[in-house]
């Protein structure tokens, strides 16, 4: 069986979407990493990709809420790693 065909697999099942999205909303509350957020917008994407047409609303309007969110976001992680730097490297 091929990669691809276990994802179309799982996010084919309304169930697992569902679970997906709760999961990406339910990473917004916490302390997101950039490696983190930007897996959950592949997942995101891959799951447009593959799910049904019942969900597929869902999954756009999380995308987008994520896009939105995402630049607050960008802008935190920026601080973050500029913070990180001036403790790794000093305050030059």
């Amino acid at each position: 069986m091929d990669y691809n065909d276990d994802l179309e697999n799982y996010f084919s099942d309304d169930d697992n979407c569902m679970k997906e999205i709760r999961a990406a909303r339910g990473y917004w509350n916490t302390k997101a990493t950039r490696p983190g957020w930007e897996q959950m917008m592949k997942t995101l994407g891959i799951m447009l990709c593959h799910c049904s047409a019942d969900v597929r609303p869902l999954v756009e309007s999380t995308i987008f809420e994520a896009q939105t969110r995402g630049e607050y976001m960008q802008e935190q992680f920026r601080k973050f790693e500029y913070e990180a730097l001036k403790k790794e490297f000093g305050d030059e």
